[in-house]
């Protein structure tokens, strides 16, 4: 996990410090939305790997990492999409608000389809690993 996270703007930090934690392992480790959206799709797509995994204490830090991929991911998405759509040209607050919502929403669909439902460990994997064929 990159415990060093240096943000490009306010946005992400905001975007990354409204993240609550779902499941609490007793520690001190946030595993966030995505985090705990990522354990969810795993338990429904994988649920070997999810067995496997959720034995060990690293699983909350795998959790972790892909809470903070799809976090800078998002903000990454955000910054292109306001590039492709910028505000319109108003002084009316609702809607730029509806547009900064869109966009919002756009971005966080990019993050969770590209990282968050790839699969980070399948079950074929498992099942090789307990029968000694790791590729």
């Amino acid at each position: 996990m990159n415990s060093n996270l240096v943000f490009q703007n306010i946005e992400q930090a905001k975007h990354y410090r409204s993240f609550t934690p779902i499941y609490n392992f007793g520690t001190n480790v946030i595993i966030g939305k995505y985090g705990s959206m990522a354990m969810e799709h795993m338990k429904k797509t994988a649920p070997l790997a999810y067995e496997a995994y959720s034995a060990y204490n690293e699983f909350q830090y795998i959790l972790a990492e892909i809470n903070d991929r799809a976090a800078r991911r998002m903000a990454e998405a955000k910054a292109e999409l306001k590039r492709l759509y910028p505000s319109p040209k108003t002084d009316d607050f609702f809607t730029l608000a509806e547009h900064n919502a869109q966009l919002e929403k756009m971005a966080e669909e990019i993050a969770i389809n590209e990282v968050v439902l790839q699969p980070h460990i399948k079950d074929s994997e498992i099942k090789a690993a307990r029968h000694g064929r790791m590729n």
